[in-house]
């Protein structure tokens, strides 16, 4: 006989997850994440373990501040469900490449990642990328992210004054966000500004 699904209460299934329980009833109530199973008597809802990069997803992607209805419109995509059914777990903090015509025009090239536990297979507008590696100067906005222009300016401060700058998108990794508190205070974001290295500086 085939194994029974593992599942998990709601309250396991949010601490595997991170996301609150009030959270994930709100998803279940609007459809974006549904329980696998409704006590008809009770309500407790059970989920499958199955879900969990589901879940996962839904909440890096709500990290970049992805409204809900575009998210149900990704998860219903080839595209987004291919990296649910793939089994893909998030292992690190969601991050973007912005582009300078984004900051500079207002409209441009975005590129959102997520670090996952393995490769995936491309479909659609989602494909596996691998970031090279580049010469950060950093520095972490501790805040709510509508004072982001006080951590660039800082750090574009920096990177002139040691004549760094490189060409290349800027990065935004965002290490503690509205889905992990409601305390703005606590959200903290690295930004990341490329520079050239050290030894190919000109004397």
């Amino acid at each position: 006989m085939p194994a029974t699904p593992a599942k998990l209460n709601i309250g396991d299934f949010s601490r595997a997850t991170l996301l609150t329980i009030k959270t994930l009833r709100h998803y279940h109530d609007t459809g974006l994440l549904e329980a696998a199973e409704v006590d008809a008597h009770t309500g407790y809802r059970r989920y499958l373990t199955s879900q969990i990069p589901q879940a996962q997803m839904i909440k890096r992607f709500r990290e970049l501040r992805m409204p809900l209805n575009e998210i149900r419109q990704l998860l219903a995509s080839p595209e987004g469900s291919t990296l649910v059914t793939q089994s893909r777990r998030a292992v690190a903090p969601a991050g973007g490449l912005i582009s300078d015509e984004i900051i500079t025009k207002g409209r441009g090239v975005a590129t959102v990642y997520i670090p996952c536990d393995g490769p995936i297979e491309s479909i659609g507008r989602v494909r596996p990328y691998r970031s090279p590696e580049v010469e950060l100067a950093t520095i972490v906005h501790t805040g709510s992210h509508r004072s982001f222009d006080i951590a660039y300016g800082a750090l574009a401060t920096h990177v002139a004054r040691y004549e760094l700058a490189a060409d290349g998108p800027l990065r935004e990794q965002y290490l503690v966000g509205p889905l992990d508190t409601s305390d703005e205070s606590a959200w903290r974001t690295e930004i990341g500004w490329p520079i050239v290295m050290v030894a190919e500086r000109p004397h």
